[in-house]
């Protein structure tokens, strides 16, 4: 069921630290980490020597995969505690860039295309958990202004992630990427 516009109220974002600090930092850290993936896994993908036509598949199956992984994720959630989920989810997300930075020039291309995949899988539903976590928190007239100030929230980290994860890979290359994900 939508939320009721009716009784909705601003919400400050102090409001939403005070209900749920892991919402509030998460939006933040997953607007970081999607935005770098999204903005420079295709300039990854080409420096590990994948031809542009995988690196395109490369870049398609994580989204793909997450919509198969959404609900199972989402029901799981619904029935442990969403900040364990959450945690569980951020350290395989962490697990997946860190394979295929020990691998380094020896992990293959179907290797590297089911990895990121697996990493898309794991890491793409976190912002869904984090908000489901915030609105378990806040109050009912809470959930339509809390919800605009965390998409705030998320847009900052979209800023901020790529330039980040660009500065890191120009100093030390593509390790930078990887090293930025984990």
């Amino acid at each position: 069921e939508q939320p009721s516009v009716e009784g909705a109220r601003s919400v400050k974002i102090a409001d939403i630290w005070h209900a749920s600090p892991l919402a509030v930092v998460g939006v933040i850290a997953c607007g970081l980490g999607q935005s770098a993936f999204f903005a420079l896994g295709v300039i990854f993908g080409l420096a590990m020597g994948l031809p542009l036509v995988w690196v395109s598949i490369m870049m398609a199956l994580p989204p793909f995969g997450v919509i198969l992984s959404q609900y199972p994720i989402g029901w799981v959630s619904d029935r442990i505690d969403r900040r364990t989920i959450i945690m569980i989810l951020a350290a395989a997300a962490a697990v997946v860039p860190a394979i295929i930075l020990a691998g380094g020039y020896y992990v293959s291309w179907f290797m590297l295309i089911a990895l990121m995949t697996l990493f898309g899988i794991v890491s793409l539903p976190v912002y869904s958990l984090v908000i489901a976590h915030a609105n378990d928190h806040l109050r009912k007239e809470q959930v339509l202004g809390a919800s605009a100030k965390l998409v705030l929230l998320y847009g900052v980290g979209s800023i901020i992630g790529p330039i980040l994860a660009g500065s890191l890979m120009s100093e030390i290359g593509r390790a930078g990427f990887l090293i930025f994900m984990i």
